[in-house]
C-alpha cells in the first residue's frame, strides 16, 4: 500500500464501506482527505459511512465542508436534502432537494427526493407533481409510483392510489412494502378481500412484515373470517414481545387484553418514527391572569362517533376561565354536526390542508396552554404534529383506547375503573383521574319519537332480542360461541347485529350455522341516515351484549341513553373496561361482570326472567336523569378542573404528575 496515495485510501475506504466495516471506512476517507483536500467523492463517501453510522449531524457538517469547495455538486446538495428528512428537518431537506433539482433538472432521483421532502411536510399535491416527473424519466423505477400512491392515499384518493401501486409491484414483484400498500388502499375502499389477498402477498414475501400482519388480522376481524387468525395474532404478540417489532398499536388493542403488551407496543411503534423537528420558537407565555387556551386536534370534527360524544364539551365551556380552540386536520364532511362543531369553538381552525410545519406555527400564534389530541393512534390521524411540542401542555382523550407510548404527551384522561390505580405502570402518561367515567356524553343526541316495528326492523313478532351494535371487528369467535349457547338454550331469541357488507353478514350467519343455530335468528340491522332514528330503535333491544377484549364504547353510551340495558365484561386493558366505566357512572355496577362465564350467566338470567330485566329497565330510565353519566355540564366541570391542577402543576415549574380531580357535587 501506499500511504501517501490518496486514491490508495480512498480504495480500501470503499472496500471497508462494501463490507459494512464503516468505522474503519470513515477512518480510511479521513486519511485521503489529509491528503487530498478537495476529493469530493471522498467528502460524499464519508458523508455517506457517517450516516450509516447514524452519526447525521457529523455527515452534513462533512457535506456542508464539500459544498464550500463544490457548490454546484448535486450529490452533496441531494444527500443534504435526505439526512435533513431522516432528522426531521424537512424545510432544510427542501432547500436542498430543490437546488440539486435546479443543477440536475432531468433526474429522476432529483424530482423524486422533492418529493419525497414535500410528502413529509403534507403538501402532497406539489409532491405527487414531482412523483409523477420522476415516473415519466424512469417509468421502469418502482419508487416513485409507490411513494405517489402514498401521497394520494393522503388526499382520499384511494382508487388512482391503487393504480400507482399496482405499477410499483408490476416494476418489483418481490416488494412486500408495495402489497401492503395496496392493501392499504383497497381497505379504505371497503374492499375487504382484495386487501386481504394483497396483505396476504406481503407475508409470502416477509411474514414478518409489521403492516401486513397489523392489517391482515384488522380486515379478516371485520370480515368475521376467523380462519387461521389464531396463527396471525399468536405471530403479532410474539413479535412484540420478542424481536420488539413496531407493529401497529391498534391491532395491538384489538387483538390484546394486556396493558403491558399494549405498551409495549406503542413505544416500540413511536420508535420507528425517529427524532421528530424541533417546534418553532417559544412565543411570549401567557400573561398573569388571562384565561386559559384549550386546544382540541383532531381528524373527527364530522358525523364521527368522537363527535357523537363530545359535541357538547365545547359548548359548554366557561368562558370566564377558557378560550376553546378547535384544529381541525380532517376533511369537512359539511354534516350539521360539522357546522355545530363549527360554531361550538371560539376559535375553529380548518387546516386539514395544511403542512405540519403551517399547522405547528397556526397552534404556536394561536398561544394555546393546554393541547388535547383527540385521535391518538386511529385512521388518519397526525400524532407527529403532537410530537413537535406546539404547547407547553399537552394531553391525550378519548379517540385511542389506551396509551400512546409517547414521551410528547404528558397527561391521559381516565377514572378509577378504566385505569385501576395499580395500572398505572402500564401508561407512558401521566393519568388525569376524572370523578365517575372519563367519558364525556352529549345530552342534545335526539331520540326520535317514532320507534320503528319489529317488522320494519326485520325482526320477529315475538321472542328475546338479543343485541349488538358494535363494529364487526369487535366480535371473535369466543363471544359468537356464547351468544349461540344463548340462542340455542332461549327459544325464540334472536341476536339483532349492526348490518356490515353482505360478505360479512353471511360469514357470521355461516358461523352460527356451524354452532347448531338457524342463520336467521341472526338479523342485521341496515346502517341509518340519522342518528335520531338509530337510537329509537334500540328500544325494540331487551339486552345488549358487549364484546371482549374491545368493549362497546360510544354504541354503549348510545344502548343505555336510548335505555337498553347493557351486559359487559370486564377485561384488563381500557378498551376492556370501557363499558364497565358507563355502567358504574349510571348506577348498574351489577351489569359488570368479571368473567365470560358470569357474563353468560347473567345474559340467560335476565333472558329468562322477565321481571328481573323489567326492573332493570325502570331503573336505568331513571339513572339516566340522575347519575352522573350523562350530566354533560358535571362533566364538563370536572374537566376544567383538571385543566386548572394541570397548568398549576406546570407553573410551579413540576413535571406532569397523575392527580385524582376531586369530585364536585351539583
Amino acid at each position: 500500500m501506499a500511504p501517501e496515495d490518496p486514491d490508495t485510501h480512498c480504495k480500501l475506504a470503499n472496500a471497508f464501506h462494501l463490507l459494512q466495516r464503516h468505522e474503519e471506512a470513515v477512518e480510511a476517507y479521513r486519511i485521503a482527505l489529509s491528503l487530498a483536500p478537495g476529493d469530493i467523492m471522498a467528502v460524499t463517501n464519508l458523508g455517506i459511512s457517517l450516516c450509516e453510522l447514524d452519526r447525521l449531524e457529523d455527515g452534513i457538517s462533512v457535506w456542508r465542508k464539500g459544498l464550500e469547495i463544490a457548490p454546484r455538486d448535486p450529490d452533496l446538495h441531494r444527500n443534504l436534502g435526505i439526512a435533513s428528512q431522516k432528522l426531521g428537518r424537512y424545510e432544510e431537506a427542501l432547500t436542498s432537494c430543490r437546488t440539486a433539482l435546479s443543477i440536475t433538472p432531468e433526474s429522476s432521483d432529483a424530482h423524486l427526493n422533492l418529493g419525497n421532502a414535500l410528502q413529509n411536510l403534507n403538501r402532497h399535491e406539489e409532491a405527487i407533481n414531482c412523483f409523477e416527473k420522476a415516473h415519466s424519466l424512469a417509468p421502469n423505477d418502482d419508487v416513485a409510483p409507490n411513494n405517489l400512491g402514498n401521497s394520494l392515499v393522503s388526499l382520499n384518493q384511494w382508487q388512482q392510489a391503487v393504480a400507482y401501486y399496482r405499477r410499483a409491484i408490476a416494476a418489483a414483484p418481490e416488494n412486500p412494502e408495495y402489497y401492503s400498500n395496496l392493501g392499504s388502499a383497497l381497505h379504505r375502499l371497503r374492499r375487504q378481500e382484495e386487501a386481504l389477498e394483497s396483505y396476504e402477498k406481503a407475508l409470502v414475501r416477509n411474514p414478518q412484515h409489521p403492516n401486513a400482519l397489523s392489517q391482515a388480522v384488522f380486515v379478516k376481524r371485520e370480515m368475521c373470517d376467523w380462519s387461521g387468525i389464531e396463527e396471525i395474532e399468536n405471530t403479532i404478540i410474539g413479535l412484540i414481545r420478542e424481536t420488539h417489532t413496531p407493529i401497529a398499536p391498534f391491532s395491538c388493542v384489538v387483538v390484546a387484553d394486556d396493558p403491558a403488551l399494549q405498551l409495549s407496543c406503542a413505544v416500540q411503534y413511536q420508535k420507528t418514527k425517529g427524532k421528530p423537528p424541533p417546534a418553532p420558537d417559544a412565543l411570549p407565555g401567557r400573561a398573569k391572569g388571562k384565561k386559559l387556551r384549550i386546544g382540541y386536534l383532531a381528524n373527527t370534527f364530522r358525523l364521527h362517533p368522537i363527535s357523537f360524544l363530545i359535541a357538547q364539551l365545547p359548548e359548554l365551556h366557561d368562558r370566564s376561565k377558557f378560550e376553546i380552540c378547535a384544529f381541525s386536520y380532517g376533511r369537512n364532511d359539511e354534516s350539521p354536526m360539522r357546522r355545530r362543531l363549527e360554531a361550538a369553538f371560539d376559535e375553529f381552525q380548518d387546516v386539514h390542508r395544511q403542512s405540519d410545519d403551517d399547522i405547528v406555527q397556526r397552534i404556536k400564534a394561536s398561544c394555546i396552554d393546554i393541547l388535547v389530541d383527540l385521535d391518538g393512534y386511529t385512521e388518519g390521524s397526525r400524532l407527529d404534529l403532537m410530537a413537535r411540542r406546539p404547547a407547553p401542555i399537552q394531553a391525550h382523550y378519548l379517540g385511542y383506547p389506551g396509551t400512546l407510548g409517547t414521551e410528547f404527551i404528558d397527561y391521559l384522561f381516565v377514572d378509577d375503573f378504566v385505569v385501576p390505580p395499580d395500572h398505572a405502570q402500564h401508561y407512558a402518561e401521566s393519568l388525569v383521574y376524572l370523578p365517575h367515567s372519563f367519558q364525556v356524553n352529549d345530552q342534545k343526541r335526539q331520540i326520535a319519537a317514532n320507534t320503528p316495528t319489529r317488522a320494519e326492523c326485520g325482526l320477529p313478532s315475538e321472542g328475546f332480542v338479543f343485541c349488538c351494535f358494535n363494529n364487526s371487528y369487535k366480535i371473535t369467535a369466543t363471544m359468537l360461541d356464547l351468544w349461540m349457547r344463548l340462542l340455542r338454550d332461549i327459544p325464540e331469541s334472536v341476536l339483532w347485529l349492526s348490518g356490515q357488507k353482505i360478505m360479512v353478514d353471511q360469514n357470521l350467519r355461516n358461523e352460527a350455522d356451524r354452532r347448531g343455530v338457524d342463520p336467521a335468528r341472526l338479523v342485521f340491522a341496515p346502517r341509518c341516515d340519522e342518528l335520531a332514528d338509530h337510537l329509537a330503535r334500540h328500544r325494540l333491544g331487551d339486552l345488549f351484549l358487549d364484546t371482549l377484549p374491545y368493549n362497546a364504547h360510544t354504541t354503549a353510551s348510545d344502548a343505555l341513553w336510548a335505555g337498553l340495558p347493557v351486559l359487559t365484561c370486564a377485561g384488563r386493558s381500557l378498551a376492556a373496561r370501557v363499558a364497565g366505566s358507563l355502567l358504574h357512572a349510571i348506577g348498574l355496577p351489577e351489569l359488570v361482570t368479571e368473567s365470560l362465564e358470569d357474563y353468560e350467566a347473567v345474559a340467560h338470567k335476565l333472558a329468562t326472567t322477565p321481571e328481573l330485566l323489567s326492573a332493570l329497565r325502570m331503573k336505568l330510565d331513571l339513572n339516566r336523569k340522575n347519575e352522573p353519566l350523562f350530566d354533560t355540564d358535571l362533566f364538563r366541570r370536572h374537566f376544567e378542573a383538571a385543566f386548572e391542577q394541570m397548568w398549576a402543576i406546570n407553573q410551579r415549574g413540576e413535571n406532569p404528575r397523575s392527580f385524582h380531580v376531586s369530585s364536585i357535587r351539583n
